[in-house]
Parts: structure tokens; C-alpha cells; sequence
């Protein structure tokens, strides 16, 4: 997730990720890290978004 520079596929992954994370407590705590360094590396505004939004 962190090496695609595909910023569509990048906010589809983690819309999916968000729609599973209430199905499945643990993937929620693996995604932290993740979602935080794409957060901080992205200059994205849309995926900055799906990115706060998910967390």
C-alpha cells in the first residue's frame, strides 16, 4: 500500500480496508501505521481525506 503511486487505487484500498475494519477488530490496529505514513507523505488532498477519514 505504500509503494503504489496510483492515487486511485491507493483511495479504493483504503475504502475497502475502512468497509472491512468494523468486520474485523484487528485489521484496524495493523492499518495504523499505514494510513499514518501515508498521511504524512502524501500531498493528495483526496487521498489525505480518505486517509483521515479511515483512522
Amino acid at each position: 500500500m505504500t509503494t503504489s503511486a496510483n492515487n486511485w487505487v491507493l483511495i479504493k484500498i483504503i475504502k475497502l480496508f475502512g468497509a472491512l475494519t468494523p468486520l474485523e477488530p484487528r485489521l484496524g490496529k495493523k492499518l495504523i501505521e499505514p494510513l499514518t505514513n501515508l498521511i504524512h507523505s502524501t500531498s493528495a488532498m483526496s487521498l489525505l481525506y480518505e486517509c483521515i477519514n479511515t483512522v
